[in-house]
């Protein structure tokens, strides 16, 4: 049996992405976007392509069409993350705080949270943020 077209495109987007070859991994994602500009995952794998090149503006837009598609909460927090590198960090909290809201087992959402807070000087709300990680 062979495989779906949108499926064979989003496995070698995350093959080149994974091999370090993100140009190519971008070119896949755009020929899955131009079949099916309702995948939510391609939109959030070129955000974090595009993180990894440190184009923040770019990740955080792809990051925002996948959430607006309805990516889980591991987008909310690579999209706090990218805002954070904007330099964002009220919608980066929100962002982390939304992604523990929806699944409060994702511990990486936590530990950014707790980062974000702790960076900020804001010791006590890290502590209760990374006992959150911990805890998951």
């Amino acid at each position: 049996m062979s495989q779906d077209p949108q499926a064979a495109l989003f496995a070698q987007a995350q093959a080149a992405f994974r091999a370090g070859r993100l140009q190519e991994a971008l070119e896949s994602i755009d020929a899955l976007v131009r079949q099916a500009p309702g995948h939510a995952d391609a939109w959030n794998l070129a955000g974090v392509v595009c993180h990894v090149r440190r184009d923040f503006e770019a990740a955080a837009r792809y990051f925002h069409r996948a959430l607006g598609l309805g990516a889980g909460a591991g987008a909310l927090v690579n999209l706090g993350f990218a805002l954070q590198q904007l330099g964002n960090d009220d919608d980066a909290e929100q962002a982390y705080r939304e992604a523990a809201r929806r699944e409060p087992t994702l511990a990486l959402a936590w530990q950014k949270l707790g980062g974000l807070q702790e960076r900020q000087g804001r010791r006590e709300d890290a502590l209760a943020s990374f006992r959150q990680a911990v805890a998951r």
